[in-house]
């Protein structure tokens, strides 16, 4: 049985955050805390600064995996992130039925949650080609965009001068930057911006594939004739394509 999280859970999450799978690198980076301590700072699901940690325990005696998943919610917008599940589905090729099974329970309790509070979309993120894409597509997840992140790894040495044709940004700017963000970005990513669909953190690896959850009752929508051509829409899902 799926719970909100209590202190009688404290070493259970303890135990499981050190093999839990993180769907929200960003928020991981920016702010490095353990899922324990996320929880015992917000023991009221949703309440505070918005986040919830659900708990599935084994049965006694019983070889069934037990798991946790937390999200935090978007200030301001009906959004959450899932930031981490528990545990961490097999890399490669390996499969375990019970830990996909103990996903899905999990994944379809946090869309029946967040829709009882108001929220219409979930996001996760996973690195692309993860063996995390088929149990979130399972729990009602759409592909939406992919992001490649680039890494400087020697910062390079400062200019002896000014180089030609450079200088710093000024308010005069605004609008000619506008103009070339909306001419060179697909059409998916500024209406992300807009509130309809809000991007998604990308994971540790360099390709990574960016997932939005609607829950069912909360919101209708449509995949549209503009719609990325690496996106990719169930039947059952509910993401609004610009």
């Amino acid at each position: 049985m799926i719970r909100p999280f209590g202190l009688t859970d404290v070493l259970l999450v303890r135990r499981l955050q050190r093999c839990s799978a993180i769907l929200a690198i960003e928020h991981a980076l920016t702010h490095p805390r353990d899922p324990l301590w996320i929880a015992l700072t917000a023991p009221w699901p949703w309440a505070g600064f918005g986040v919830a940690t659900y708990v599935l325990a084994a049965p006694f005696c019983s070889d069934e995996p037990a798991g946790f998943v937390q999200l935090m919610k978007r200030p301001a917008r009906p959004e959450a992130d899932i930031l981490y599940l528990a545990p961490a589905l097999p890399a490669g090729e390996a499969r375990d039925a019970a830990v996909e099974t103990l996903w899905h329970a999990l994944l379809d309790h946090c869309v029946a949650s967040a829709a009882g509070h108001g929220l219409q979309r979930l996001f996760a993120s996973i690195p692309d080609g993860g063996p995390e894409e088929a149990c979130l597509k399972d729990a009602g997840f759409s592909l939406y965009t992919r992001e490649t992140v680039y890494r400087l790894a020697v910062a390079p040495a400062p200019a002896a001068a000014p180089v030609a044709g450079f200088r710093s940004q000024g308010p005069q700017d605004g609008w000619a930057l506008q103009r070339l963000y909306t001419s060179s970005t697909p059409r998916l990513c500024p209406s992300t911006r807009s509130g309809r669909i809000s991007s998604a953190c990308v994971p540790g690896q360099n390709s990574a594939r960016r997932w939005a959850g609607s829950p069912p009752s909360t919101l209708t929508g449509r995949p549209s004739k503009n719609a990325s051509p690496n996106g990719l829409v169930r039947s059952r899902a509910t993401v609004c394509w610009p």
